[in-house]
């Protein structure tokens, strides 16, 4: 948290009133990351045609995030600060299931 309050030019406590911690945070990073991914996927595909360049511009676009911020994606894709819960769990994981989302 002291890293965003500095990169934010505010205090700690200030990124505190608006998230309750840094699991908070990082959700509220991917939610915006998945936004602006879909935003820009969604527009490269309407200016595509047929369903390959479609499939093709959607990937280019993808890979036009991770190039342009490789830290962030890596940040997103590893889910450094959720904990193991059900509400972090992915879609394709269940208790049961063995498969647990990365720590």
């Amino acid at each position: 948290m002291d890293d965003v309050a500095a990169a934010a030019r505010t205090s700690k406590t200030a990124v505190y009133r608006h998230f309750t911690d840094r699991t908070e945070l990082y959700a509220a990073v991917c939610e915006r990351v998945a936004a602006v991914l879909l935003t820009r996927i969604r527009a490269a595909m309407a200016a595509a045609g047929g369903p390959r360049a479609q499939a093709a511009a959607a990937i280019a676009e993808y890979l036009r995030l991770i190039e342009h911020d490789p830290e962030l994606y890596r940040f997103v894709v590893h889910r450094p600060l959720v904990a193991d819960t059900d509400a972090t769990r992915s879609p394709t994981s269940s208790p049961s299931s063995g498969t647990r989302p990365r720590a």
